[in-house]
């Protein structure tokens, strides 16, 4: 049997559809096109390729890992926050939209010079957010989770 990429992915949104799996489509989505290094936009084009047998194994296993509660963004060990890519890890809490309201409300306060501790920073969103959009302002992420800490310090480095 071939295993083009419409017939996977269909198999992916209906098997997430019965696991009640939000956004199946948009989820089976992400995941394929983070596995093949490729933008969604590419499952659309490319549509009728196909995949690799050991690609399709390894699709079905992280769309298990999603139908059983997995955050999409733990496979693919990313999240958008602030205009920022940021690393995730089941260590740290995946970045909430919510929370951009609170770095806004907070880049409107700060004034340059200001130093900024965010305590229990996890991905460090928080802090780097607010040193790069914020000029002349320090932010430190301090938390007790050494894996936290080292998921930070890489997002740190990259912006």
């Amino acid at each position: 049997m071939e295993n083009r990429i419409r017939d996977v992915l269909n198999e992916a949104i209906m098997q997430l559809k019965q696991s009640e799996v939000d956004e199946a489509a948009l989820k089976a989505k992400m995941v394929l096109s983070f596995m093949l290094r490729k933008p969604k936009e590419y499952l659309v084009v490319h549509d009728s390729d196909i995949l690799d047998a050991e690609v399709v194994l390894q699709y079905k296993e992280n769309i298990c890992k999603v139908g059983e509660g997995m955050p999409v963004q733990y496979i693919i060990g990313r999240k958008e926050f602030m205009g920022l890519e940021f690393e995730v890890s089941p260590d740290v809490l995946i970045p909430q939209a919510d929370t951009e309201v609170l770095v806004e409300e907070a880049l409107s306060v700060i004034e340059p010079g200001d130093k900024v501790l965010d305590m229990c920073t996890g991905s460090g969103a928080i802090a780097i957010s607010i040193a790069k959009y914020k000029e002349g302002v320090s932010a430190i992420g301090a938390d007790i989770s050494p894996k936290a800490l080292d998921v930070a310090r890489k997002n740190a480095r990259k912006e």
